[in-house]
Protein backbone atom coordinates (compact mmCIF):
# COMPACT_ATOMS: atom_id res chain seq x y z
CA UNK A 1 0.00 0.00 0.00
CA UNK A 2 2.08 3.07 -1.22
CA UNK A 3 2.59 6.08 0.99
CA UNK A 4 0.87 4.04 4.27
CA UNK A 5 2.31 6.10 6.54
CA UNK A 6 3.30 4.08 10.45
CA UNK A 7 0.19 6.24 12.02
CA UNK A 8 -2.15 5.45 9.43
CA UNK A 9 -1.64 1.61 9.98
CA UNK A 10 -1.74 1.85 13.40
CA UNK A 11 -4.61 4.43 14.15
CA UNK A 12 -6.66 4.09 11.49
CA UNK A 13 -6.74 0.48 9.83
CA UNK A 14 -8.92 -1.29 12.39
CA UNK A 15 -10.17 -4.04 10.43
CA UNK A 16 -6.62 -5.16 9.66
CA UNK A 17 -3.35 -3.99 11.06
CA UNK A 18 -5.22 -2.55 14.05
CA UNK A 19 -7.20 -5.61 15.32
CA UNK A 20 -3.95 -7.31 15.28
CA UNK A 21 -2.47 -5.53 17.20
CA UNK A 22 -4.42 -4.00 20.02
CA UNK A 23 -4.20 -5.68 23.51
CA UNK A 24 -7.49 -6.78 24.26
CA UNK A 25 -7.95 -8.71 28.08
CA UNK A 26 -11.59 -9.60 28.24
CA UNK A 27 -12.15 -13.08 27.66
CA UNK A 28 -14.37 -12.31 24.30
CA UNK A 29 -10.91 -11.53 22.94
CA UNK A 30 -9.28 -14.49 23.98
CA UNK A 31 -9.60 -16.14 20.36
CA UNK A 32 -7.62 -13.17 19.05
CA UNK A 33 -4.86 -13.42 21.33
CA UNK A 34 -2.72 -15.64 19.55
CA UNK A 35 -2.75 -13.97 16.60
CA UNK A 36 -1.96 -10.68 18.11
CA UNK A 37 0.78 -11.88 20.24
CA UNK A 38 2.08 -12.75 16.74
CA UNK A 39 1.37 -9.53 15.26
CA UNK A 40 4.27 -7.22 15.59
CA UNK A 41 4.45 -3.20 13.56
CA UNK A 42 7.87 -1.55 13.08
CA UNK A 43 8.73 1.82 11.75
CA UNK A 44 10.68 1.84 7.90
CA UNK A 45 12.77 4.99 7.33
CA UNK A 46 12.98 5.52 4.02
CA UNK A 47 16.33 7.39 2.54
CA UNK A 48 15.91 9.63 -0.01
CA UNK A 49 15.29 9.97 -3.05
CA UNK A 50 11.64 8.43 -2.27
CA UNK A 51 9.87 8.71 -5.66
CA UNK A 52 8.98 5.03 -6.31
CA UNK A 53 11.14 3.46 -9.09
CA UNK A 54 14.04 3.72 -6.10
CA UNK A 55 11.59 3.03 -3.70
CA UNK A 56 10.83 -0.62 -5.66
CA UNK A 57 14.52 -0.64 -6.74
CA UNK A 58 15.73 -0.81 -3.22
CA UNK A 59 13.17 -3.32 -1.72
CA UNK A 60 14.19 -5.50 -4.76
CA UNK A 61 17.68 -5.44 -5.03
CA UNK A 62 18.98 -4.72 -1.86
CA UNK A 63 20.68 -1.61 -2.93
CA UNK A 64 20.68 2.06 -2.06
CA UNK A 65 19.28 4.22 -4.92
CA UNK A 66 21.07 7.37 -5.39
CA UNK A 67 19.79 11.00 -7.32
CA UNK A 68 21.28 9.93 -10.30
CA UNK A 69 18.81 7.47 -10.55
CA UNK A 70 15.84 9.72 -9.71
CA UNK A 71 15.35 10.38 -13.91
CA UNK A 72 14.18 6.69 -14.26
CA UNK A 73 10.96 7.34 -12.35
CA UNK A 74 9.55 8.53 -15.72
CA UNK A 75 9.63 5.34 -17.27
CA UNK A 76 11.72 2.85 -19.48
CA UNK A 77 14.43 2.17 -16.75
CA UNK A 78 14.19 -1.29 -16.41
CA UNK A 79 16.64 -3.52 -13.77
CA UNK A 80 19.22 -5.10 -14.86
CA UNK A 81 20.92 -5.92 -11.57
CA UNK A 82 20.44 -8.99 -8.95
CA UNK A 83 17.28 -9.17 -7.40
CA UNK A 84 14.55 -11.36 -6.00
CA UNK A 85 12.25 -10.77 -9.05
CA UNK A 86 14.68 -12.17 -11.13
CA UNK A 87 15.77 -15.17 -8.80
CA UNK A 88 12.31 -16.02 -8.54
CA UNK A 89 11.67 -16.13 -12.34
CA UNK A 90 15.09 -17.86 -13.45
CA UNK A 91 15.67 -20.81 -10.30
CA UNK A 92 13.59 -23.44 -10.10
CA UNK A 93 12.26 -24.29 -7.05
CA UNK A 94 13.88 -27.25 -6.37
CA UNK A 95 16.87 -25.09 -5.73
CA UNK A 96 15.69 -22.25 -3.37
CA UNK A 97 14.42 -25.33 -0.80
CA UNK A 98 16.33 -26.61 2.10
CA UNK A 99 19.69 -28.46 1.44
CA UNK A 100 17.87 -31.72 2.37
CA UNK A 101 15.66 -31.49 -0.48
CA UNK A 102 18.27 -30.18 -3.28
CA UNK A 103 20.19 -33.01 -1.99
CA UNK A 104 17.15 -35.15 -2.88
CA UNK A 105 16.70 -33.41 -6.26
CA UNK A 106 20.45 -34.09 -7.34
CA UNK A 107 20.10 -38.06 -5.98
CA UNK A 108 16.75 -38.43 -8.02
CA UNK A 109 16.95 -36.10 -10.84
CA UNK A 110 13.07 -36.75 -11.62
CA UNK A 111 12.84 -33.53 -13.11
CA UNK A 112 13.40 -32.98 -17.08
CA UNK A 113 16.07 -30.35 -17.61
CA UNK A 114 13.18 -28.32 -19.43
CA UNK A 115 11.41 -28.28 -16.00
CA UNK A 116 14.49 -27.65 -14.15
CA UNK A 117 14.78 -24.25 -16.09
CA UNK A 118 11.57 -22.47 -15.41
CA UNK A 119 11.24 -20.61 -12.33
CA UNK A 120 8.60 -19.39 -10.37
CA UNK A 121 5.41 -18.56 -12.04
CA UNK A 122 4.68 -14.50 -10.91
CA UNK A 123 1.47 -12.45 -11.18
CA UNK A 124 1.23 -8.73 -10.82
CA UNK A 125 -1.11 -5.93 -10.65
CA UNK A 126 -1.15 -2.14 -10.02
CA UNK A 127 1.06 0.76 -9.92
CA UNK A 128 2.84 0.37 -13.78
CA UNK A 129 6.05 1.33 -12.45
CA UNK A 130 6.75 -2.34 -11.51
CA UNK A 131 6.36 -3.36 -15.54
CA UNK A 132 9.00 -0.24 -16.35
CA UNK A 133 11.50 -2.10 -13.98
CA UNK A 134 10.52 -6.02 -14.66
CA UNK A 135 9.12 -5.79 -18.08
CA UNK A 136 9.04 -9.63 -18.67
CA UNK A 137 9.35 -11.27 -15.54
CA UNK A 138 5.21 -11.49 -14.62
CA UNK A 139 3.21 -14.31 -16.49
CA UNK A 140 0.19 -13.01 -15.63
CA UNK A 141 0.73 -8.41 -15.53
CA UNK A 142 -2.24 -5.91 -15.09
CA UNK A 143 -0.25 -2.60 -14.59
CA UNK A 144 -2.43 0.87 -14.09
CA UNK A 145 -1.04 4.41 -14.96
CA UNK A 146 0.15 6.12 -12.25
CA UNK A 147 1.05 9.36 -13.02
CA UNK A 148 -2.01 11.48 -12.64
CA UNK A 149 -1.81 11.91 -8.62
CA UNK A 150 -5.24 13.27 -9.38
CA UNK A 151 -6.62 9.61 -10.32
CA UNK A 152 -6.98 8.55 -6.54
CA UNK A 153 -9.07 5.37 -7.93
CA UNK A 154 -8.08 3.41 -11.19
CA UNK A 155 -5.12 1.72 -9.59
CA UNK A 156 -6.61 0.44 -6.40
CA UNK A 157 -9.90 -0.28 -8.40
CA UNK A 158 -7.59 -2.44 -10.86
CA UNK A 159 -6.14 -4.23 -7.94
CA UNK A 160 -9.94 -5.25 -6.55
CA UNK A 161 -10.77 -6.32 -9.69
CA UNK A 162 -7.98 -8.71 -10.25
CA UNK A 163 -6.65 -10.24 -6.37
CA UNK A 164 -9.60 -12.72 -6.04
CA UNK A 165 -8.93 -14.13 -9.04
CA UNK A 166 -5.00 -13.73 -8.69
CA UNK A 167 -5.23 -14.98 -4.58
CA UNK A 168 -7.29 -17.82 -5.85
CA UNK A 169 -4.61 -19.29 -8.21
CA UNK A 170 -1.92 -18.36 -5.34
CA UNK A 171 -0.26 -21.98 -4.60
CA UNK A 172 3.07 -21.96 -2.98
CA UNK A 173 4.59 -24.87 -4.43
CA UNK A 174 5.93 -23.89 -7.34
CA UNK A 175 5.47 -25.53 -10.70
CA UNK A 176 4.16 -29.08 -11.43
CA UNK A 177 6.29 -31.44 -12.30
CA UNK A 178 7.32 -33.05 -16.35
CA UNK A 179 4.57 -34.95 -17.33
CA UNK A 180 2.36 -33.61 -15.02
CA UNK A 181 -1.05 -33.30 -16.89
CA UNK A 182 -2.98 -31.65 -13.70
CA UNK A 183 -3.36 -27.83 -16.29
CA UNK A 184 -4.56 -26.44 -12.96
CA UNK A 185 -1.77 -27.31 -10.76
CA UNK A 186 0.64 -25.86 -13.39
CA UNK A 187 -1.30 -22.03 -13.60
CA UNK A 188 -0.46 -21.95 -9.75
CA UNK A 189 1.46 -18.44 -8.90
CA UNK A 190 4.27 -18.81 -6.95
CA UNK A 191 4.01 -14.98 -5.87
CA UNK A 192 1.73 -12.37 -6.43
CA UNK A 193 2.76 -8.34 -6.44
CA UNK A 194 0.09 -5.92 -5.92
CA UNK A 195 0.48 -2.03 -5.71
CA UNK A 196 -2.05 -0.02 -4.52
CA UNK A 197 -1.63 3.27 -5.22
CA UNK A 198 -4.39 5.44 -3.75
CA UNK A 199 -3.38 6.84 -0.54
CA UNK A 200 -0.78 8.15 -2.06
CA UNK A 201 -2.40 10.49 -4.61
CA UNK A 202 -4.54 11.49 -2.19
CA UNK A 203 -1.69 12.24 0.55
CA UNK A 204 -0.59 14.48 -2.98
CA UNK A 205 -3.86 15.76 -3.90
CA UNK A 206 -5.68 16.93 -0.79
CA UNK A 207 -3.19 15.87 2.36
CA UNK A 208 -3.28 12.96 5.08
CA UNK A 209 -6.29 15.01 6.67
CA UNK A 210 -8.69 15.44 4.26
CA UNK A 211 -12.21 13.47 4.12
CA UNK A 212 -10.70 11.59 1.24
CA UNK A 213 -7.92 9.93 3.09
CA UNK A 214 -10.35 8.60 5.70
CA UNK A 215 -12.43 7.05 2.86
CA UNK A 216 -9.56 5.36 1.22
CA UNK A 217 -7.86 4.12 4.03
CA UNK A 218 -11.06 2.44 5.27
CA UNK A 219 -11.15 1.06 1.16
CA UNK A 220 -7.66 -0.54 2.27
CA UNK A 221 -8.55 -1.56 5.73
CA UNK A 222 -11.25 -3.66 3.95
CA UNK A 223 -8.85 -4.80 0.90
CA UNK A 224 -6.46 -5.92 3.36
Amino acid sequence: VDALRFDFAVGRLPKSIGSRLRNNNDEASQSQSQQQQQSRLFTFVADPPTVTMQRLKGLTTGGLPTFADISGNFGGASIDEDSWVQLLHDVPIERRQSHRRQQQHVQGQAESEETQRVGARMAFVGDDTWVDLFPTQFDDSNPYPSFNTRDLDTVDDGCMEHLPRLLSNLGGGGNAGAGDDNDETEEKFELVVAHFLGVDHVGHTYGPHDRHMTEKLAQMDDAL
